[in-house]
């Protein structure tokens, strides 16, 4: 499965997690904070 999630500045969206699947982000442009366990990046 494929998706496309268009964020705004200072748009979040909540901690989840996908059991069985991978998710990657591509920033075009501006930053981004990832959280990853209890690690944010």
């Amino acid at each position: 499965m494929i998706g496309l999630n268009c964020l705004e500045p200072g748009q979040v969206q909540k901690v989840h997690d996908h059991a069985d699947q991978d998710k990657f982000y591509y920033v075009i442009e501006g930053e981004g904070r990832f959280t990853v366990g209890d690690e944010v990046t």
